[in-house]
């Protein structure tokens, strides 16, 4: 009957929204542990004293941040923190590099991504 064939279908698109919406979750989880994975492994060269390194995780990271939805403000309030962080410790690579001025920089995006919190 009628009915039946629009339940099936209104059951199809349910399903189908419902993947999409797990796909979406997904990859946005996935997004934010590879995130957290760069912050880790940049602080991890730091430790080791291979700024270098530690500066090409933080700038990936900083890349795929920048990337992400920013039209949810729960997000964007999570990026900002984010951006934060790893302006911080990059910040942190180039003092002890030597590079004040590059530090600074990095310090002024900091205060910028943290000002922008409130």
């Amino acid at each position: 009957t009628i009915k039946s064939i629009s339940s099936n279908i209104y059951l199809g698109l349910y399903i189908q929204a419902k993947d999409l919406l797990d796909q979406l979750i997904t990859n946005e989880l996935s997004i934010y542990l590879q995130i957290i994975i760069k912050y880790l492994t940049g602080l991890l060269h730091y430790q080791v004293v291979r700024y270098s390194n530690a500066i090409s995780c933080f700038k990936q990271g900083i890349a795929m941040i920048e990337s992400l939805d920013k039209s949810i403000d729960v997000y964007n309030q999570c990026h900002k923190l984010l951006l934060v962080m790893f302006y911080e410790k990059m910040g942190l690579c180039y003092k002890d590099m030597a590079y004040y001025d590059d530090s600074k920089q990095c310090y002024v995006l900091a205060s910028k991504s943290m000002s922008s919190l409130t």
